[in-house]
């Protein structure tokens, strides 16, 4: 199973909002994460489009035009505390406002390539990670079976015994 990192982009600068694309793109070329990314252009429409658990992460400008990104943060967290902030800014002063809208991290700019694969490698950690299974025929019905409840499996003849973690045997 692939993991999809589904991934915001907020920034009034469309330079930076192509940089940020790019570069999520060439992390799931390099580390085998599939990253789909929506780029938004000010905060109003981040936050017309936005919905609770929509995104795994927010890379979010702090100085933009209109809403800025601090404001946007706090209305964000209101509908979801889980996503990962990131914010993006040229200045450190806001630093402190950022945390209070539990950032994950904080990344002046310009940035480099390396900075924002750190960011990402560090957010892939800590995201809650797809299970993996199988689906077997066993009692004449279609079973998804979690490989992490798997104990054992044996064959027997033409068969598979397999027992799981709350005892159960498939065959």
């Amino acid at each position: 199973m692939e993991t999809i990192l589904n991934i915001a982009i907020l920034d009034y600068e469309q330079a930076c909002l192509d940089q940020i694309s790019r570069l999520c793109s060439s992390f799931e070329k390099d580390f085998g994460y599939s990253a789909e990314t929506i780029l938004f252009g000010s905060a109003e429409a981040f936050l017309e489009a936005f919905e609770a658990d929509s995104f795994d992460l927010v890379f979010m400008d702090i100085y933009m035009e209109g809403m800025d990104g601090v404001a946007a943060a706090l209305e964000m967290r209101r509908l979801d505390i889980g996503c990962l902030l990131i914010f993006l800014t040229s200045s450190t002063e806001f630093m402190p406002d950022a945390f209070s809208c539990h950032a994950f991290e904080y990344v002046t700019k310009p940035f480099s390539k390396e900075r924002i694969f750190d960011v990402l490698s560090d957010a892939v950690k800590v995201l809650p990670q797809e299970q993996k299974y199988i689906e077997l025929a066993a009692d004449r019905k279609i079973v998804r079976v979690f490989l992490d409840d798997i104990i054992s499996a044996v064959s027997n003849a033409h068969y598979i015994e397999l027992t799981l973690t709350d005892k159960e045997k498939l065959r």
